[in-house]
């Protein structure tokens, strides 16, 4: 690759990843109440963040006792990924806006929200088939001068995690039938040094070359 690992320190920052696409609501979606009917509604990297987290540790078997994960091993992709227990963050995810891919609706008009009575509290939710634009940037370091490969193994867990919301859902109300999302459309850039090293990704997903300067796409077997 042409770059000497030699003079490279342990923690240095050497590439990214950027993962675009859009999030689908497949049923309504209840974010709160907090809303005002005339702001378009988005969705907070927060919220994509502790779900993530959350379903990962339940699904590996690091949460404890329905705590903030939090360990003492210094491979732990969790901790890596999130920055959590002193690592440097790996993923950054950005707030999710409405695409200008939605044909049910103008941005620039009102939002066309869902009301629903529950009990005596009229509810407020995002209708199903809405596109949001999605990206999450993976940040690469270098661990022992391994050019960056144990952060593009772990790559695959920010798939898994993708996945696992999809089964799961987003917001509230999940257990009553709202928050259930699909991703799609996915696709890759990568940044710097990474065209010798390979990226590990998830079960079920394969990386297609697209057009010169257009990124990599991400296929999956099965779409929720």
């Amino acid at each position: 690759s042409g770059v000497d690992w030699e003079g490279v320190i342990m923690s240095e920052l050497i590439s990214y990843i950027i993962l675009q696409g859009q999030l689908n609501t497949v049923t309504s979606m209840y974010l709160g109440d907090d809303w005002q009917i005339e702001i378009l509604p988005f969705i907070s990297s927060s919220m994509i963040r502790n779900k993530m987290i959350n379903l990962l540790a339940k699904y590996y078997g690091k949460e404890i006792n329905n705590k903030i994960h939090t360990c003492n091993e210094a491979d732990c992709f969790l901790c890596l990924l999130f920055g959590l227990s002193g690592h440097n963050k790996r993923l950054i995810i950005r707030d999710s806006n409405l695409s200008d891919k939605n044909k049910n609706f103008q941005k620039s008009k009102n939002f066309p929200w869902e009301f629903k009575l529950e009990g005596n509290h009229l509810i407020k939710r995002i209708p199903p088939k809405v596109l949001f634009d999605v990206e999450f940037v993976y940040r690469i370091f270098v661990h022992n001068k391994d050019e960056g490969i144990r952060d593009c193994k772990n790559f695959k867990y920010i798939l898994e995690g993708l996945e696992l919301i999809e089964e799961d859902y987003l917001g509230s109300g999940g257990s009553r039938g709202s928050g259930k999302i699909c991703f799609s459309n996915m696709t890759l850039h990568k940044f710097r040094y990474l065209n010798t090293i390979d990226i590990s990704v998830a079960s079920g997903w394969t990386i297609e070359k697209k057009s010169e300067g257009s990124g990599e796409k991400l296929a999956r077997t099965v779409c929720l």
